[in-house]
């Protein structure tokens, strides 16, 4: 398992993850001047909506597509449970690695650069969001929850994209994510209950703070989801994903 992390998690892969999060970081800042920021938290945030909150199952599903990939986790002889095992190590440390490393950098160097302009109140109240009650435990603590979250919710939609492609085809392992994503929150939405809208339990930065515990919803359901497919599958079963190749 470790060599196949290892081969997954190759210099292309470490190079393009890091270039891609330098593109987002250098986006955002050229956004900053246009927004009232009075301290990093509101960078990070700013950093994190956009187009990443919107395309967020589809981010996950285009990874299938990469050579390593398709090689490793699409077209080997691995069991199935393996198989899940290498896809959930994989996501998880490049989702958490894409989220965590722009909070260190909008909390611990860009504030020594200083390319952002805060500006200073003596007094404001800053607008809190779900998982921010964490930072009263100290600012390292909601970055690595909050990325490991996010993280978490990555390897369940990529865990669902693999089983589908295992059990169905391609078409909708990579739609079906997506519109459970939307069509949730296009539900909750319109039963005034956006509070458990799966985009807003992941990315909650356009409602008021929440308890924690709402954000458990809509990913108890994709649980729900993914075990009902796992039961349709046997963990011994090998398969090769000739059409991938």
């Amino acid at each position: 398992m470790i060599r196949e992390l290892k081969f997954l998690v190759n210099r292309r892969i470490i190079f393009t993850l890091g270039a891609f999060i330098l593109l987002y970081l250098s986006v955002t800042l050229f956004r900053a001047p246009n927004f009232t920021l009075f301290e990093p938290f509101d960078f990070f945030t700013l950093h994190l909506e956009g187009l990443l909150p919107a395309l967020f199952p589809l981010l996950i599903t285009a990874l299938y597509l990469t050579p390593s990939v398709k090689k490793r986790i699409l077209n080997n002889e691995l069991p199935i449970k393996n198989r899940l095992l290498l896809n959930s190590y994989f996501f998880f440390l490049l989702s958490f690695s894409f989220i965590f490393l722009p909070f260190l950098f909008a909390f611990y160097i860009e504030p020594l650069l200083g390319f952002v302009d805060y500006t200073v109140m003596k007094t404001f109240e800053r607008d809190s969001h779900t998982f921010s009650q964490l930072m009263n435990y100290g600012t390292i603590t909601y970055g690595v929850v909050y990325s490991s979250w996010v993280a978490i919710n990555t390897v369940i939609y990529a865990s669902l994209s693999l089983l589908l492609l295992m059990k169905i085809n391609k078409i909708l392992a990579f739609s079906l994510p997506f519109l459970i994503y939307w069509g949730a929150h296009i539900i909750t939405a319109n039963l005034s209950l956006e509070v458990f809208s799966p985009i807003y339990s992941v990315f909650p930065f356009i409602i008021t703070q929440q308890p924690i515990w709402t954000a458990f919803i809509p990913f108890a359901g994709l649980i729900i989801i993914i075990l009902s497919l796992t039961l349709l599958i046997p963990y011994t079963r090998k398969i090769t994903f000739a059409k991938f190749q």
